[in-house]
């Protein structure tokens, strides 16, 4: 999972974090969401794509973040009103330049919005390997892992990234999250640090409230 470059974002954030809790008691009543367009589907059927928007929300929700999904074809209909808009596309190639790479976020040069890149091949070699492996034999969570599962893990940490959060050393935002991270994933104890949480959560504010087009 690539890190992305979050200046802007991660300049408001600092500020706002000095009021952070002001800012987050005057929207407790709301739900910070983001939307989440899906563009290239990689071929996955209807019911490995319900699992990724699954698991996507089910890793957002403890952090106090809505998920909205939305299908976005062709990529011309991605325009919204929606402050917070994520555009997913599900890829059936590797990286070029690194074939290592599950997914990355960017941002589009034409359109300006946040882009999440799922490279499918590298994710169904990890899933492979995993159901494959010696751990899958004492771990039923890690045998039954759907592709569905490990894509929504993908999704999830490169929305944190979008939304001004870098790696961390445990938690969805690892940067190469290890079998016991897929095991605790479909155990539903992996979760986003609470200070990770709370970045996100002001950046969707900020960003709804026309704070960074301030900044910026």
């Amino acid at each position: 999972m690539a890190a992305p470059g979050v200046g802007g974002i991660a300049s408001i954030v600092s500020v706002l974090m000095l009021f952070g809790p002001r800012v987050e008691l005057a929207t407790a009543a709301e739900s910070p969401a983001i939307e989440l367009r899906l563009g290239a589907r990689g071929g996955l059927d209807d019911a490995a794509l319900q699992r990724i928007e699954q698991t996507v929300g089910a890793l957002l929700a403890p952090a106090g973040i809505g998920a909205n999904w939305h299908g976005c074809q062709p990529p011309g209909d991605c325009s919204s009103e929606h402050p917070v808009i994520v555009l997913v596309q599900l890829l059936t190639v590797s990286k070029m330049t690194d074939g290592e790479v599950c997914g990355e976020f960017l941002r589009d040069q034409r359109s300006g919005v946040p882009t999440v890149l799922v490279y499918l091949p590298r994710v169904v070699e990890l899933q492979q390997a995993m159901r494959g492996g010696s751990g899958a034999r004492d771990s039923p969570a890690l045998a039954t892992t759907q592709i569905g599962d490990l894509v929504g893990l993908i999704i999830a940490h490169e929305v944190g990234h979008a939304l001004g959060v870098p790696h961390g050393r445990t938690g969805v935002m690892k940067a190469r999250p290890s079998v016991d991270d897929v095991i605790a994933l479909r155990l539903s104890t992996l979760a986003f640090q609470q200070k990770e949480a709370t970045v996100m959560r002001l950046a969707i504010i900020a960003r709804s409230e026309g704070l960074l087009a301030q900044v910026r």
